[in-house]
């Protein structure tokens, strides 16, 4: 501290019971008018609760994440406008993509329906129903192969009540249409 004049630091604590326990410490230094340290003054606060929920919710995501990066459907959610905001990694690749990041911001879910038709009507569905399930569409892909797919796909609403996107899941099933 004679040369910091604030410190911050975390503490593993032991109690007299042999119960463990973790203290966030805010420490400055005490100078004497010639700038020479006299002592500290500490802040400590007990912050073992707030690091397991801090451990809780990075499991939780590192399990979701997972679940969204191995699913072999396509999960995908899409912004008020029609652009991915997020895509499965299999999703990425269905459509001709190495990497969710080559989508997400950048395209349109309307850039992958086959049939502006077929697009419309789904869109018409949508809106009147809210959410829809196994409902056909034809897709294609950035080369221009196309993929049979069943859509099961729901409108989210902000607090307000308005429609502020779309997410889904996809099915492709272009292989049993092949059989």
């Amino acid at each position: 501290l004679a040369e910091n004049t604030f410190v911050s630091n975390t503490y593993h604590v032991q109690r007299k019971d042999g119960s463990r326990f973790v203290v966030e410490m805010h420490s400055s230094a005490l100078h004497y008018l010639d700038g020479s340290v006299r002592g500290i003054i500490s802040i400590m606060r007990d912050i073992t609760d707030r690091q397991r929920t801090e451990e809780a919710l990075r499991r939780s995501e590192e399990n979701y994440r997972q679940i969204i990066e191995n699913i072999q459907d396509v999960f995908y959610r899409l912004d008020r406008n029609g652009v991915i905001t997020m895509i499965s990694s299999y999703g990425a690749r269905l459509v001709g993509y190495d990497s969710p990041a080559d989508l997400i911001g950048k395209m349109r879910a309307t850039d992958f329906y086959a049939d502006p038709v077929e697009r419309d009507t789904f869109i018409a569905h949508l809106q009147e129903k809210k959410a829809l399930s196994g409902y056909p569409l034809t897709l294609k892909d950035r080369y221009g192969k196309l993929h049979n797919a069943t859509a099961s796909i729901r409108m989210l609403f902000d607090k307000d009540g308005n429609m502020d996107g779309i997410e889904g899941l996809l099915h492709d099933v272009t292989p049993l249409k092949d059989v």
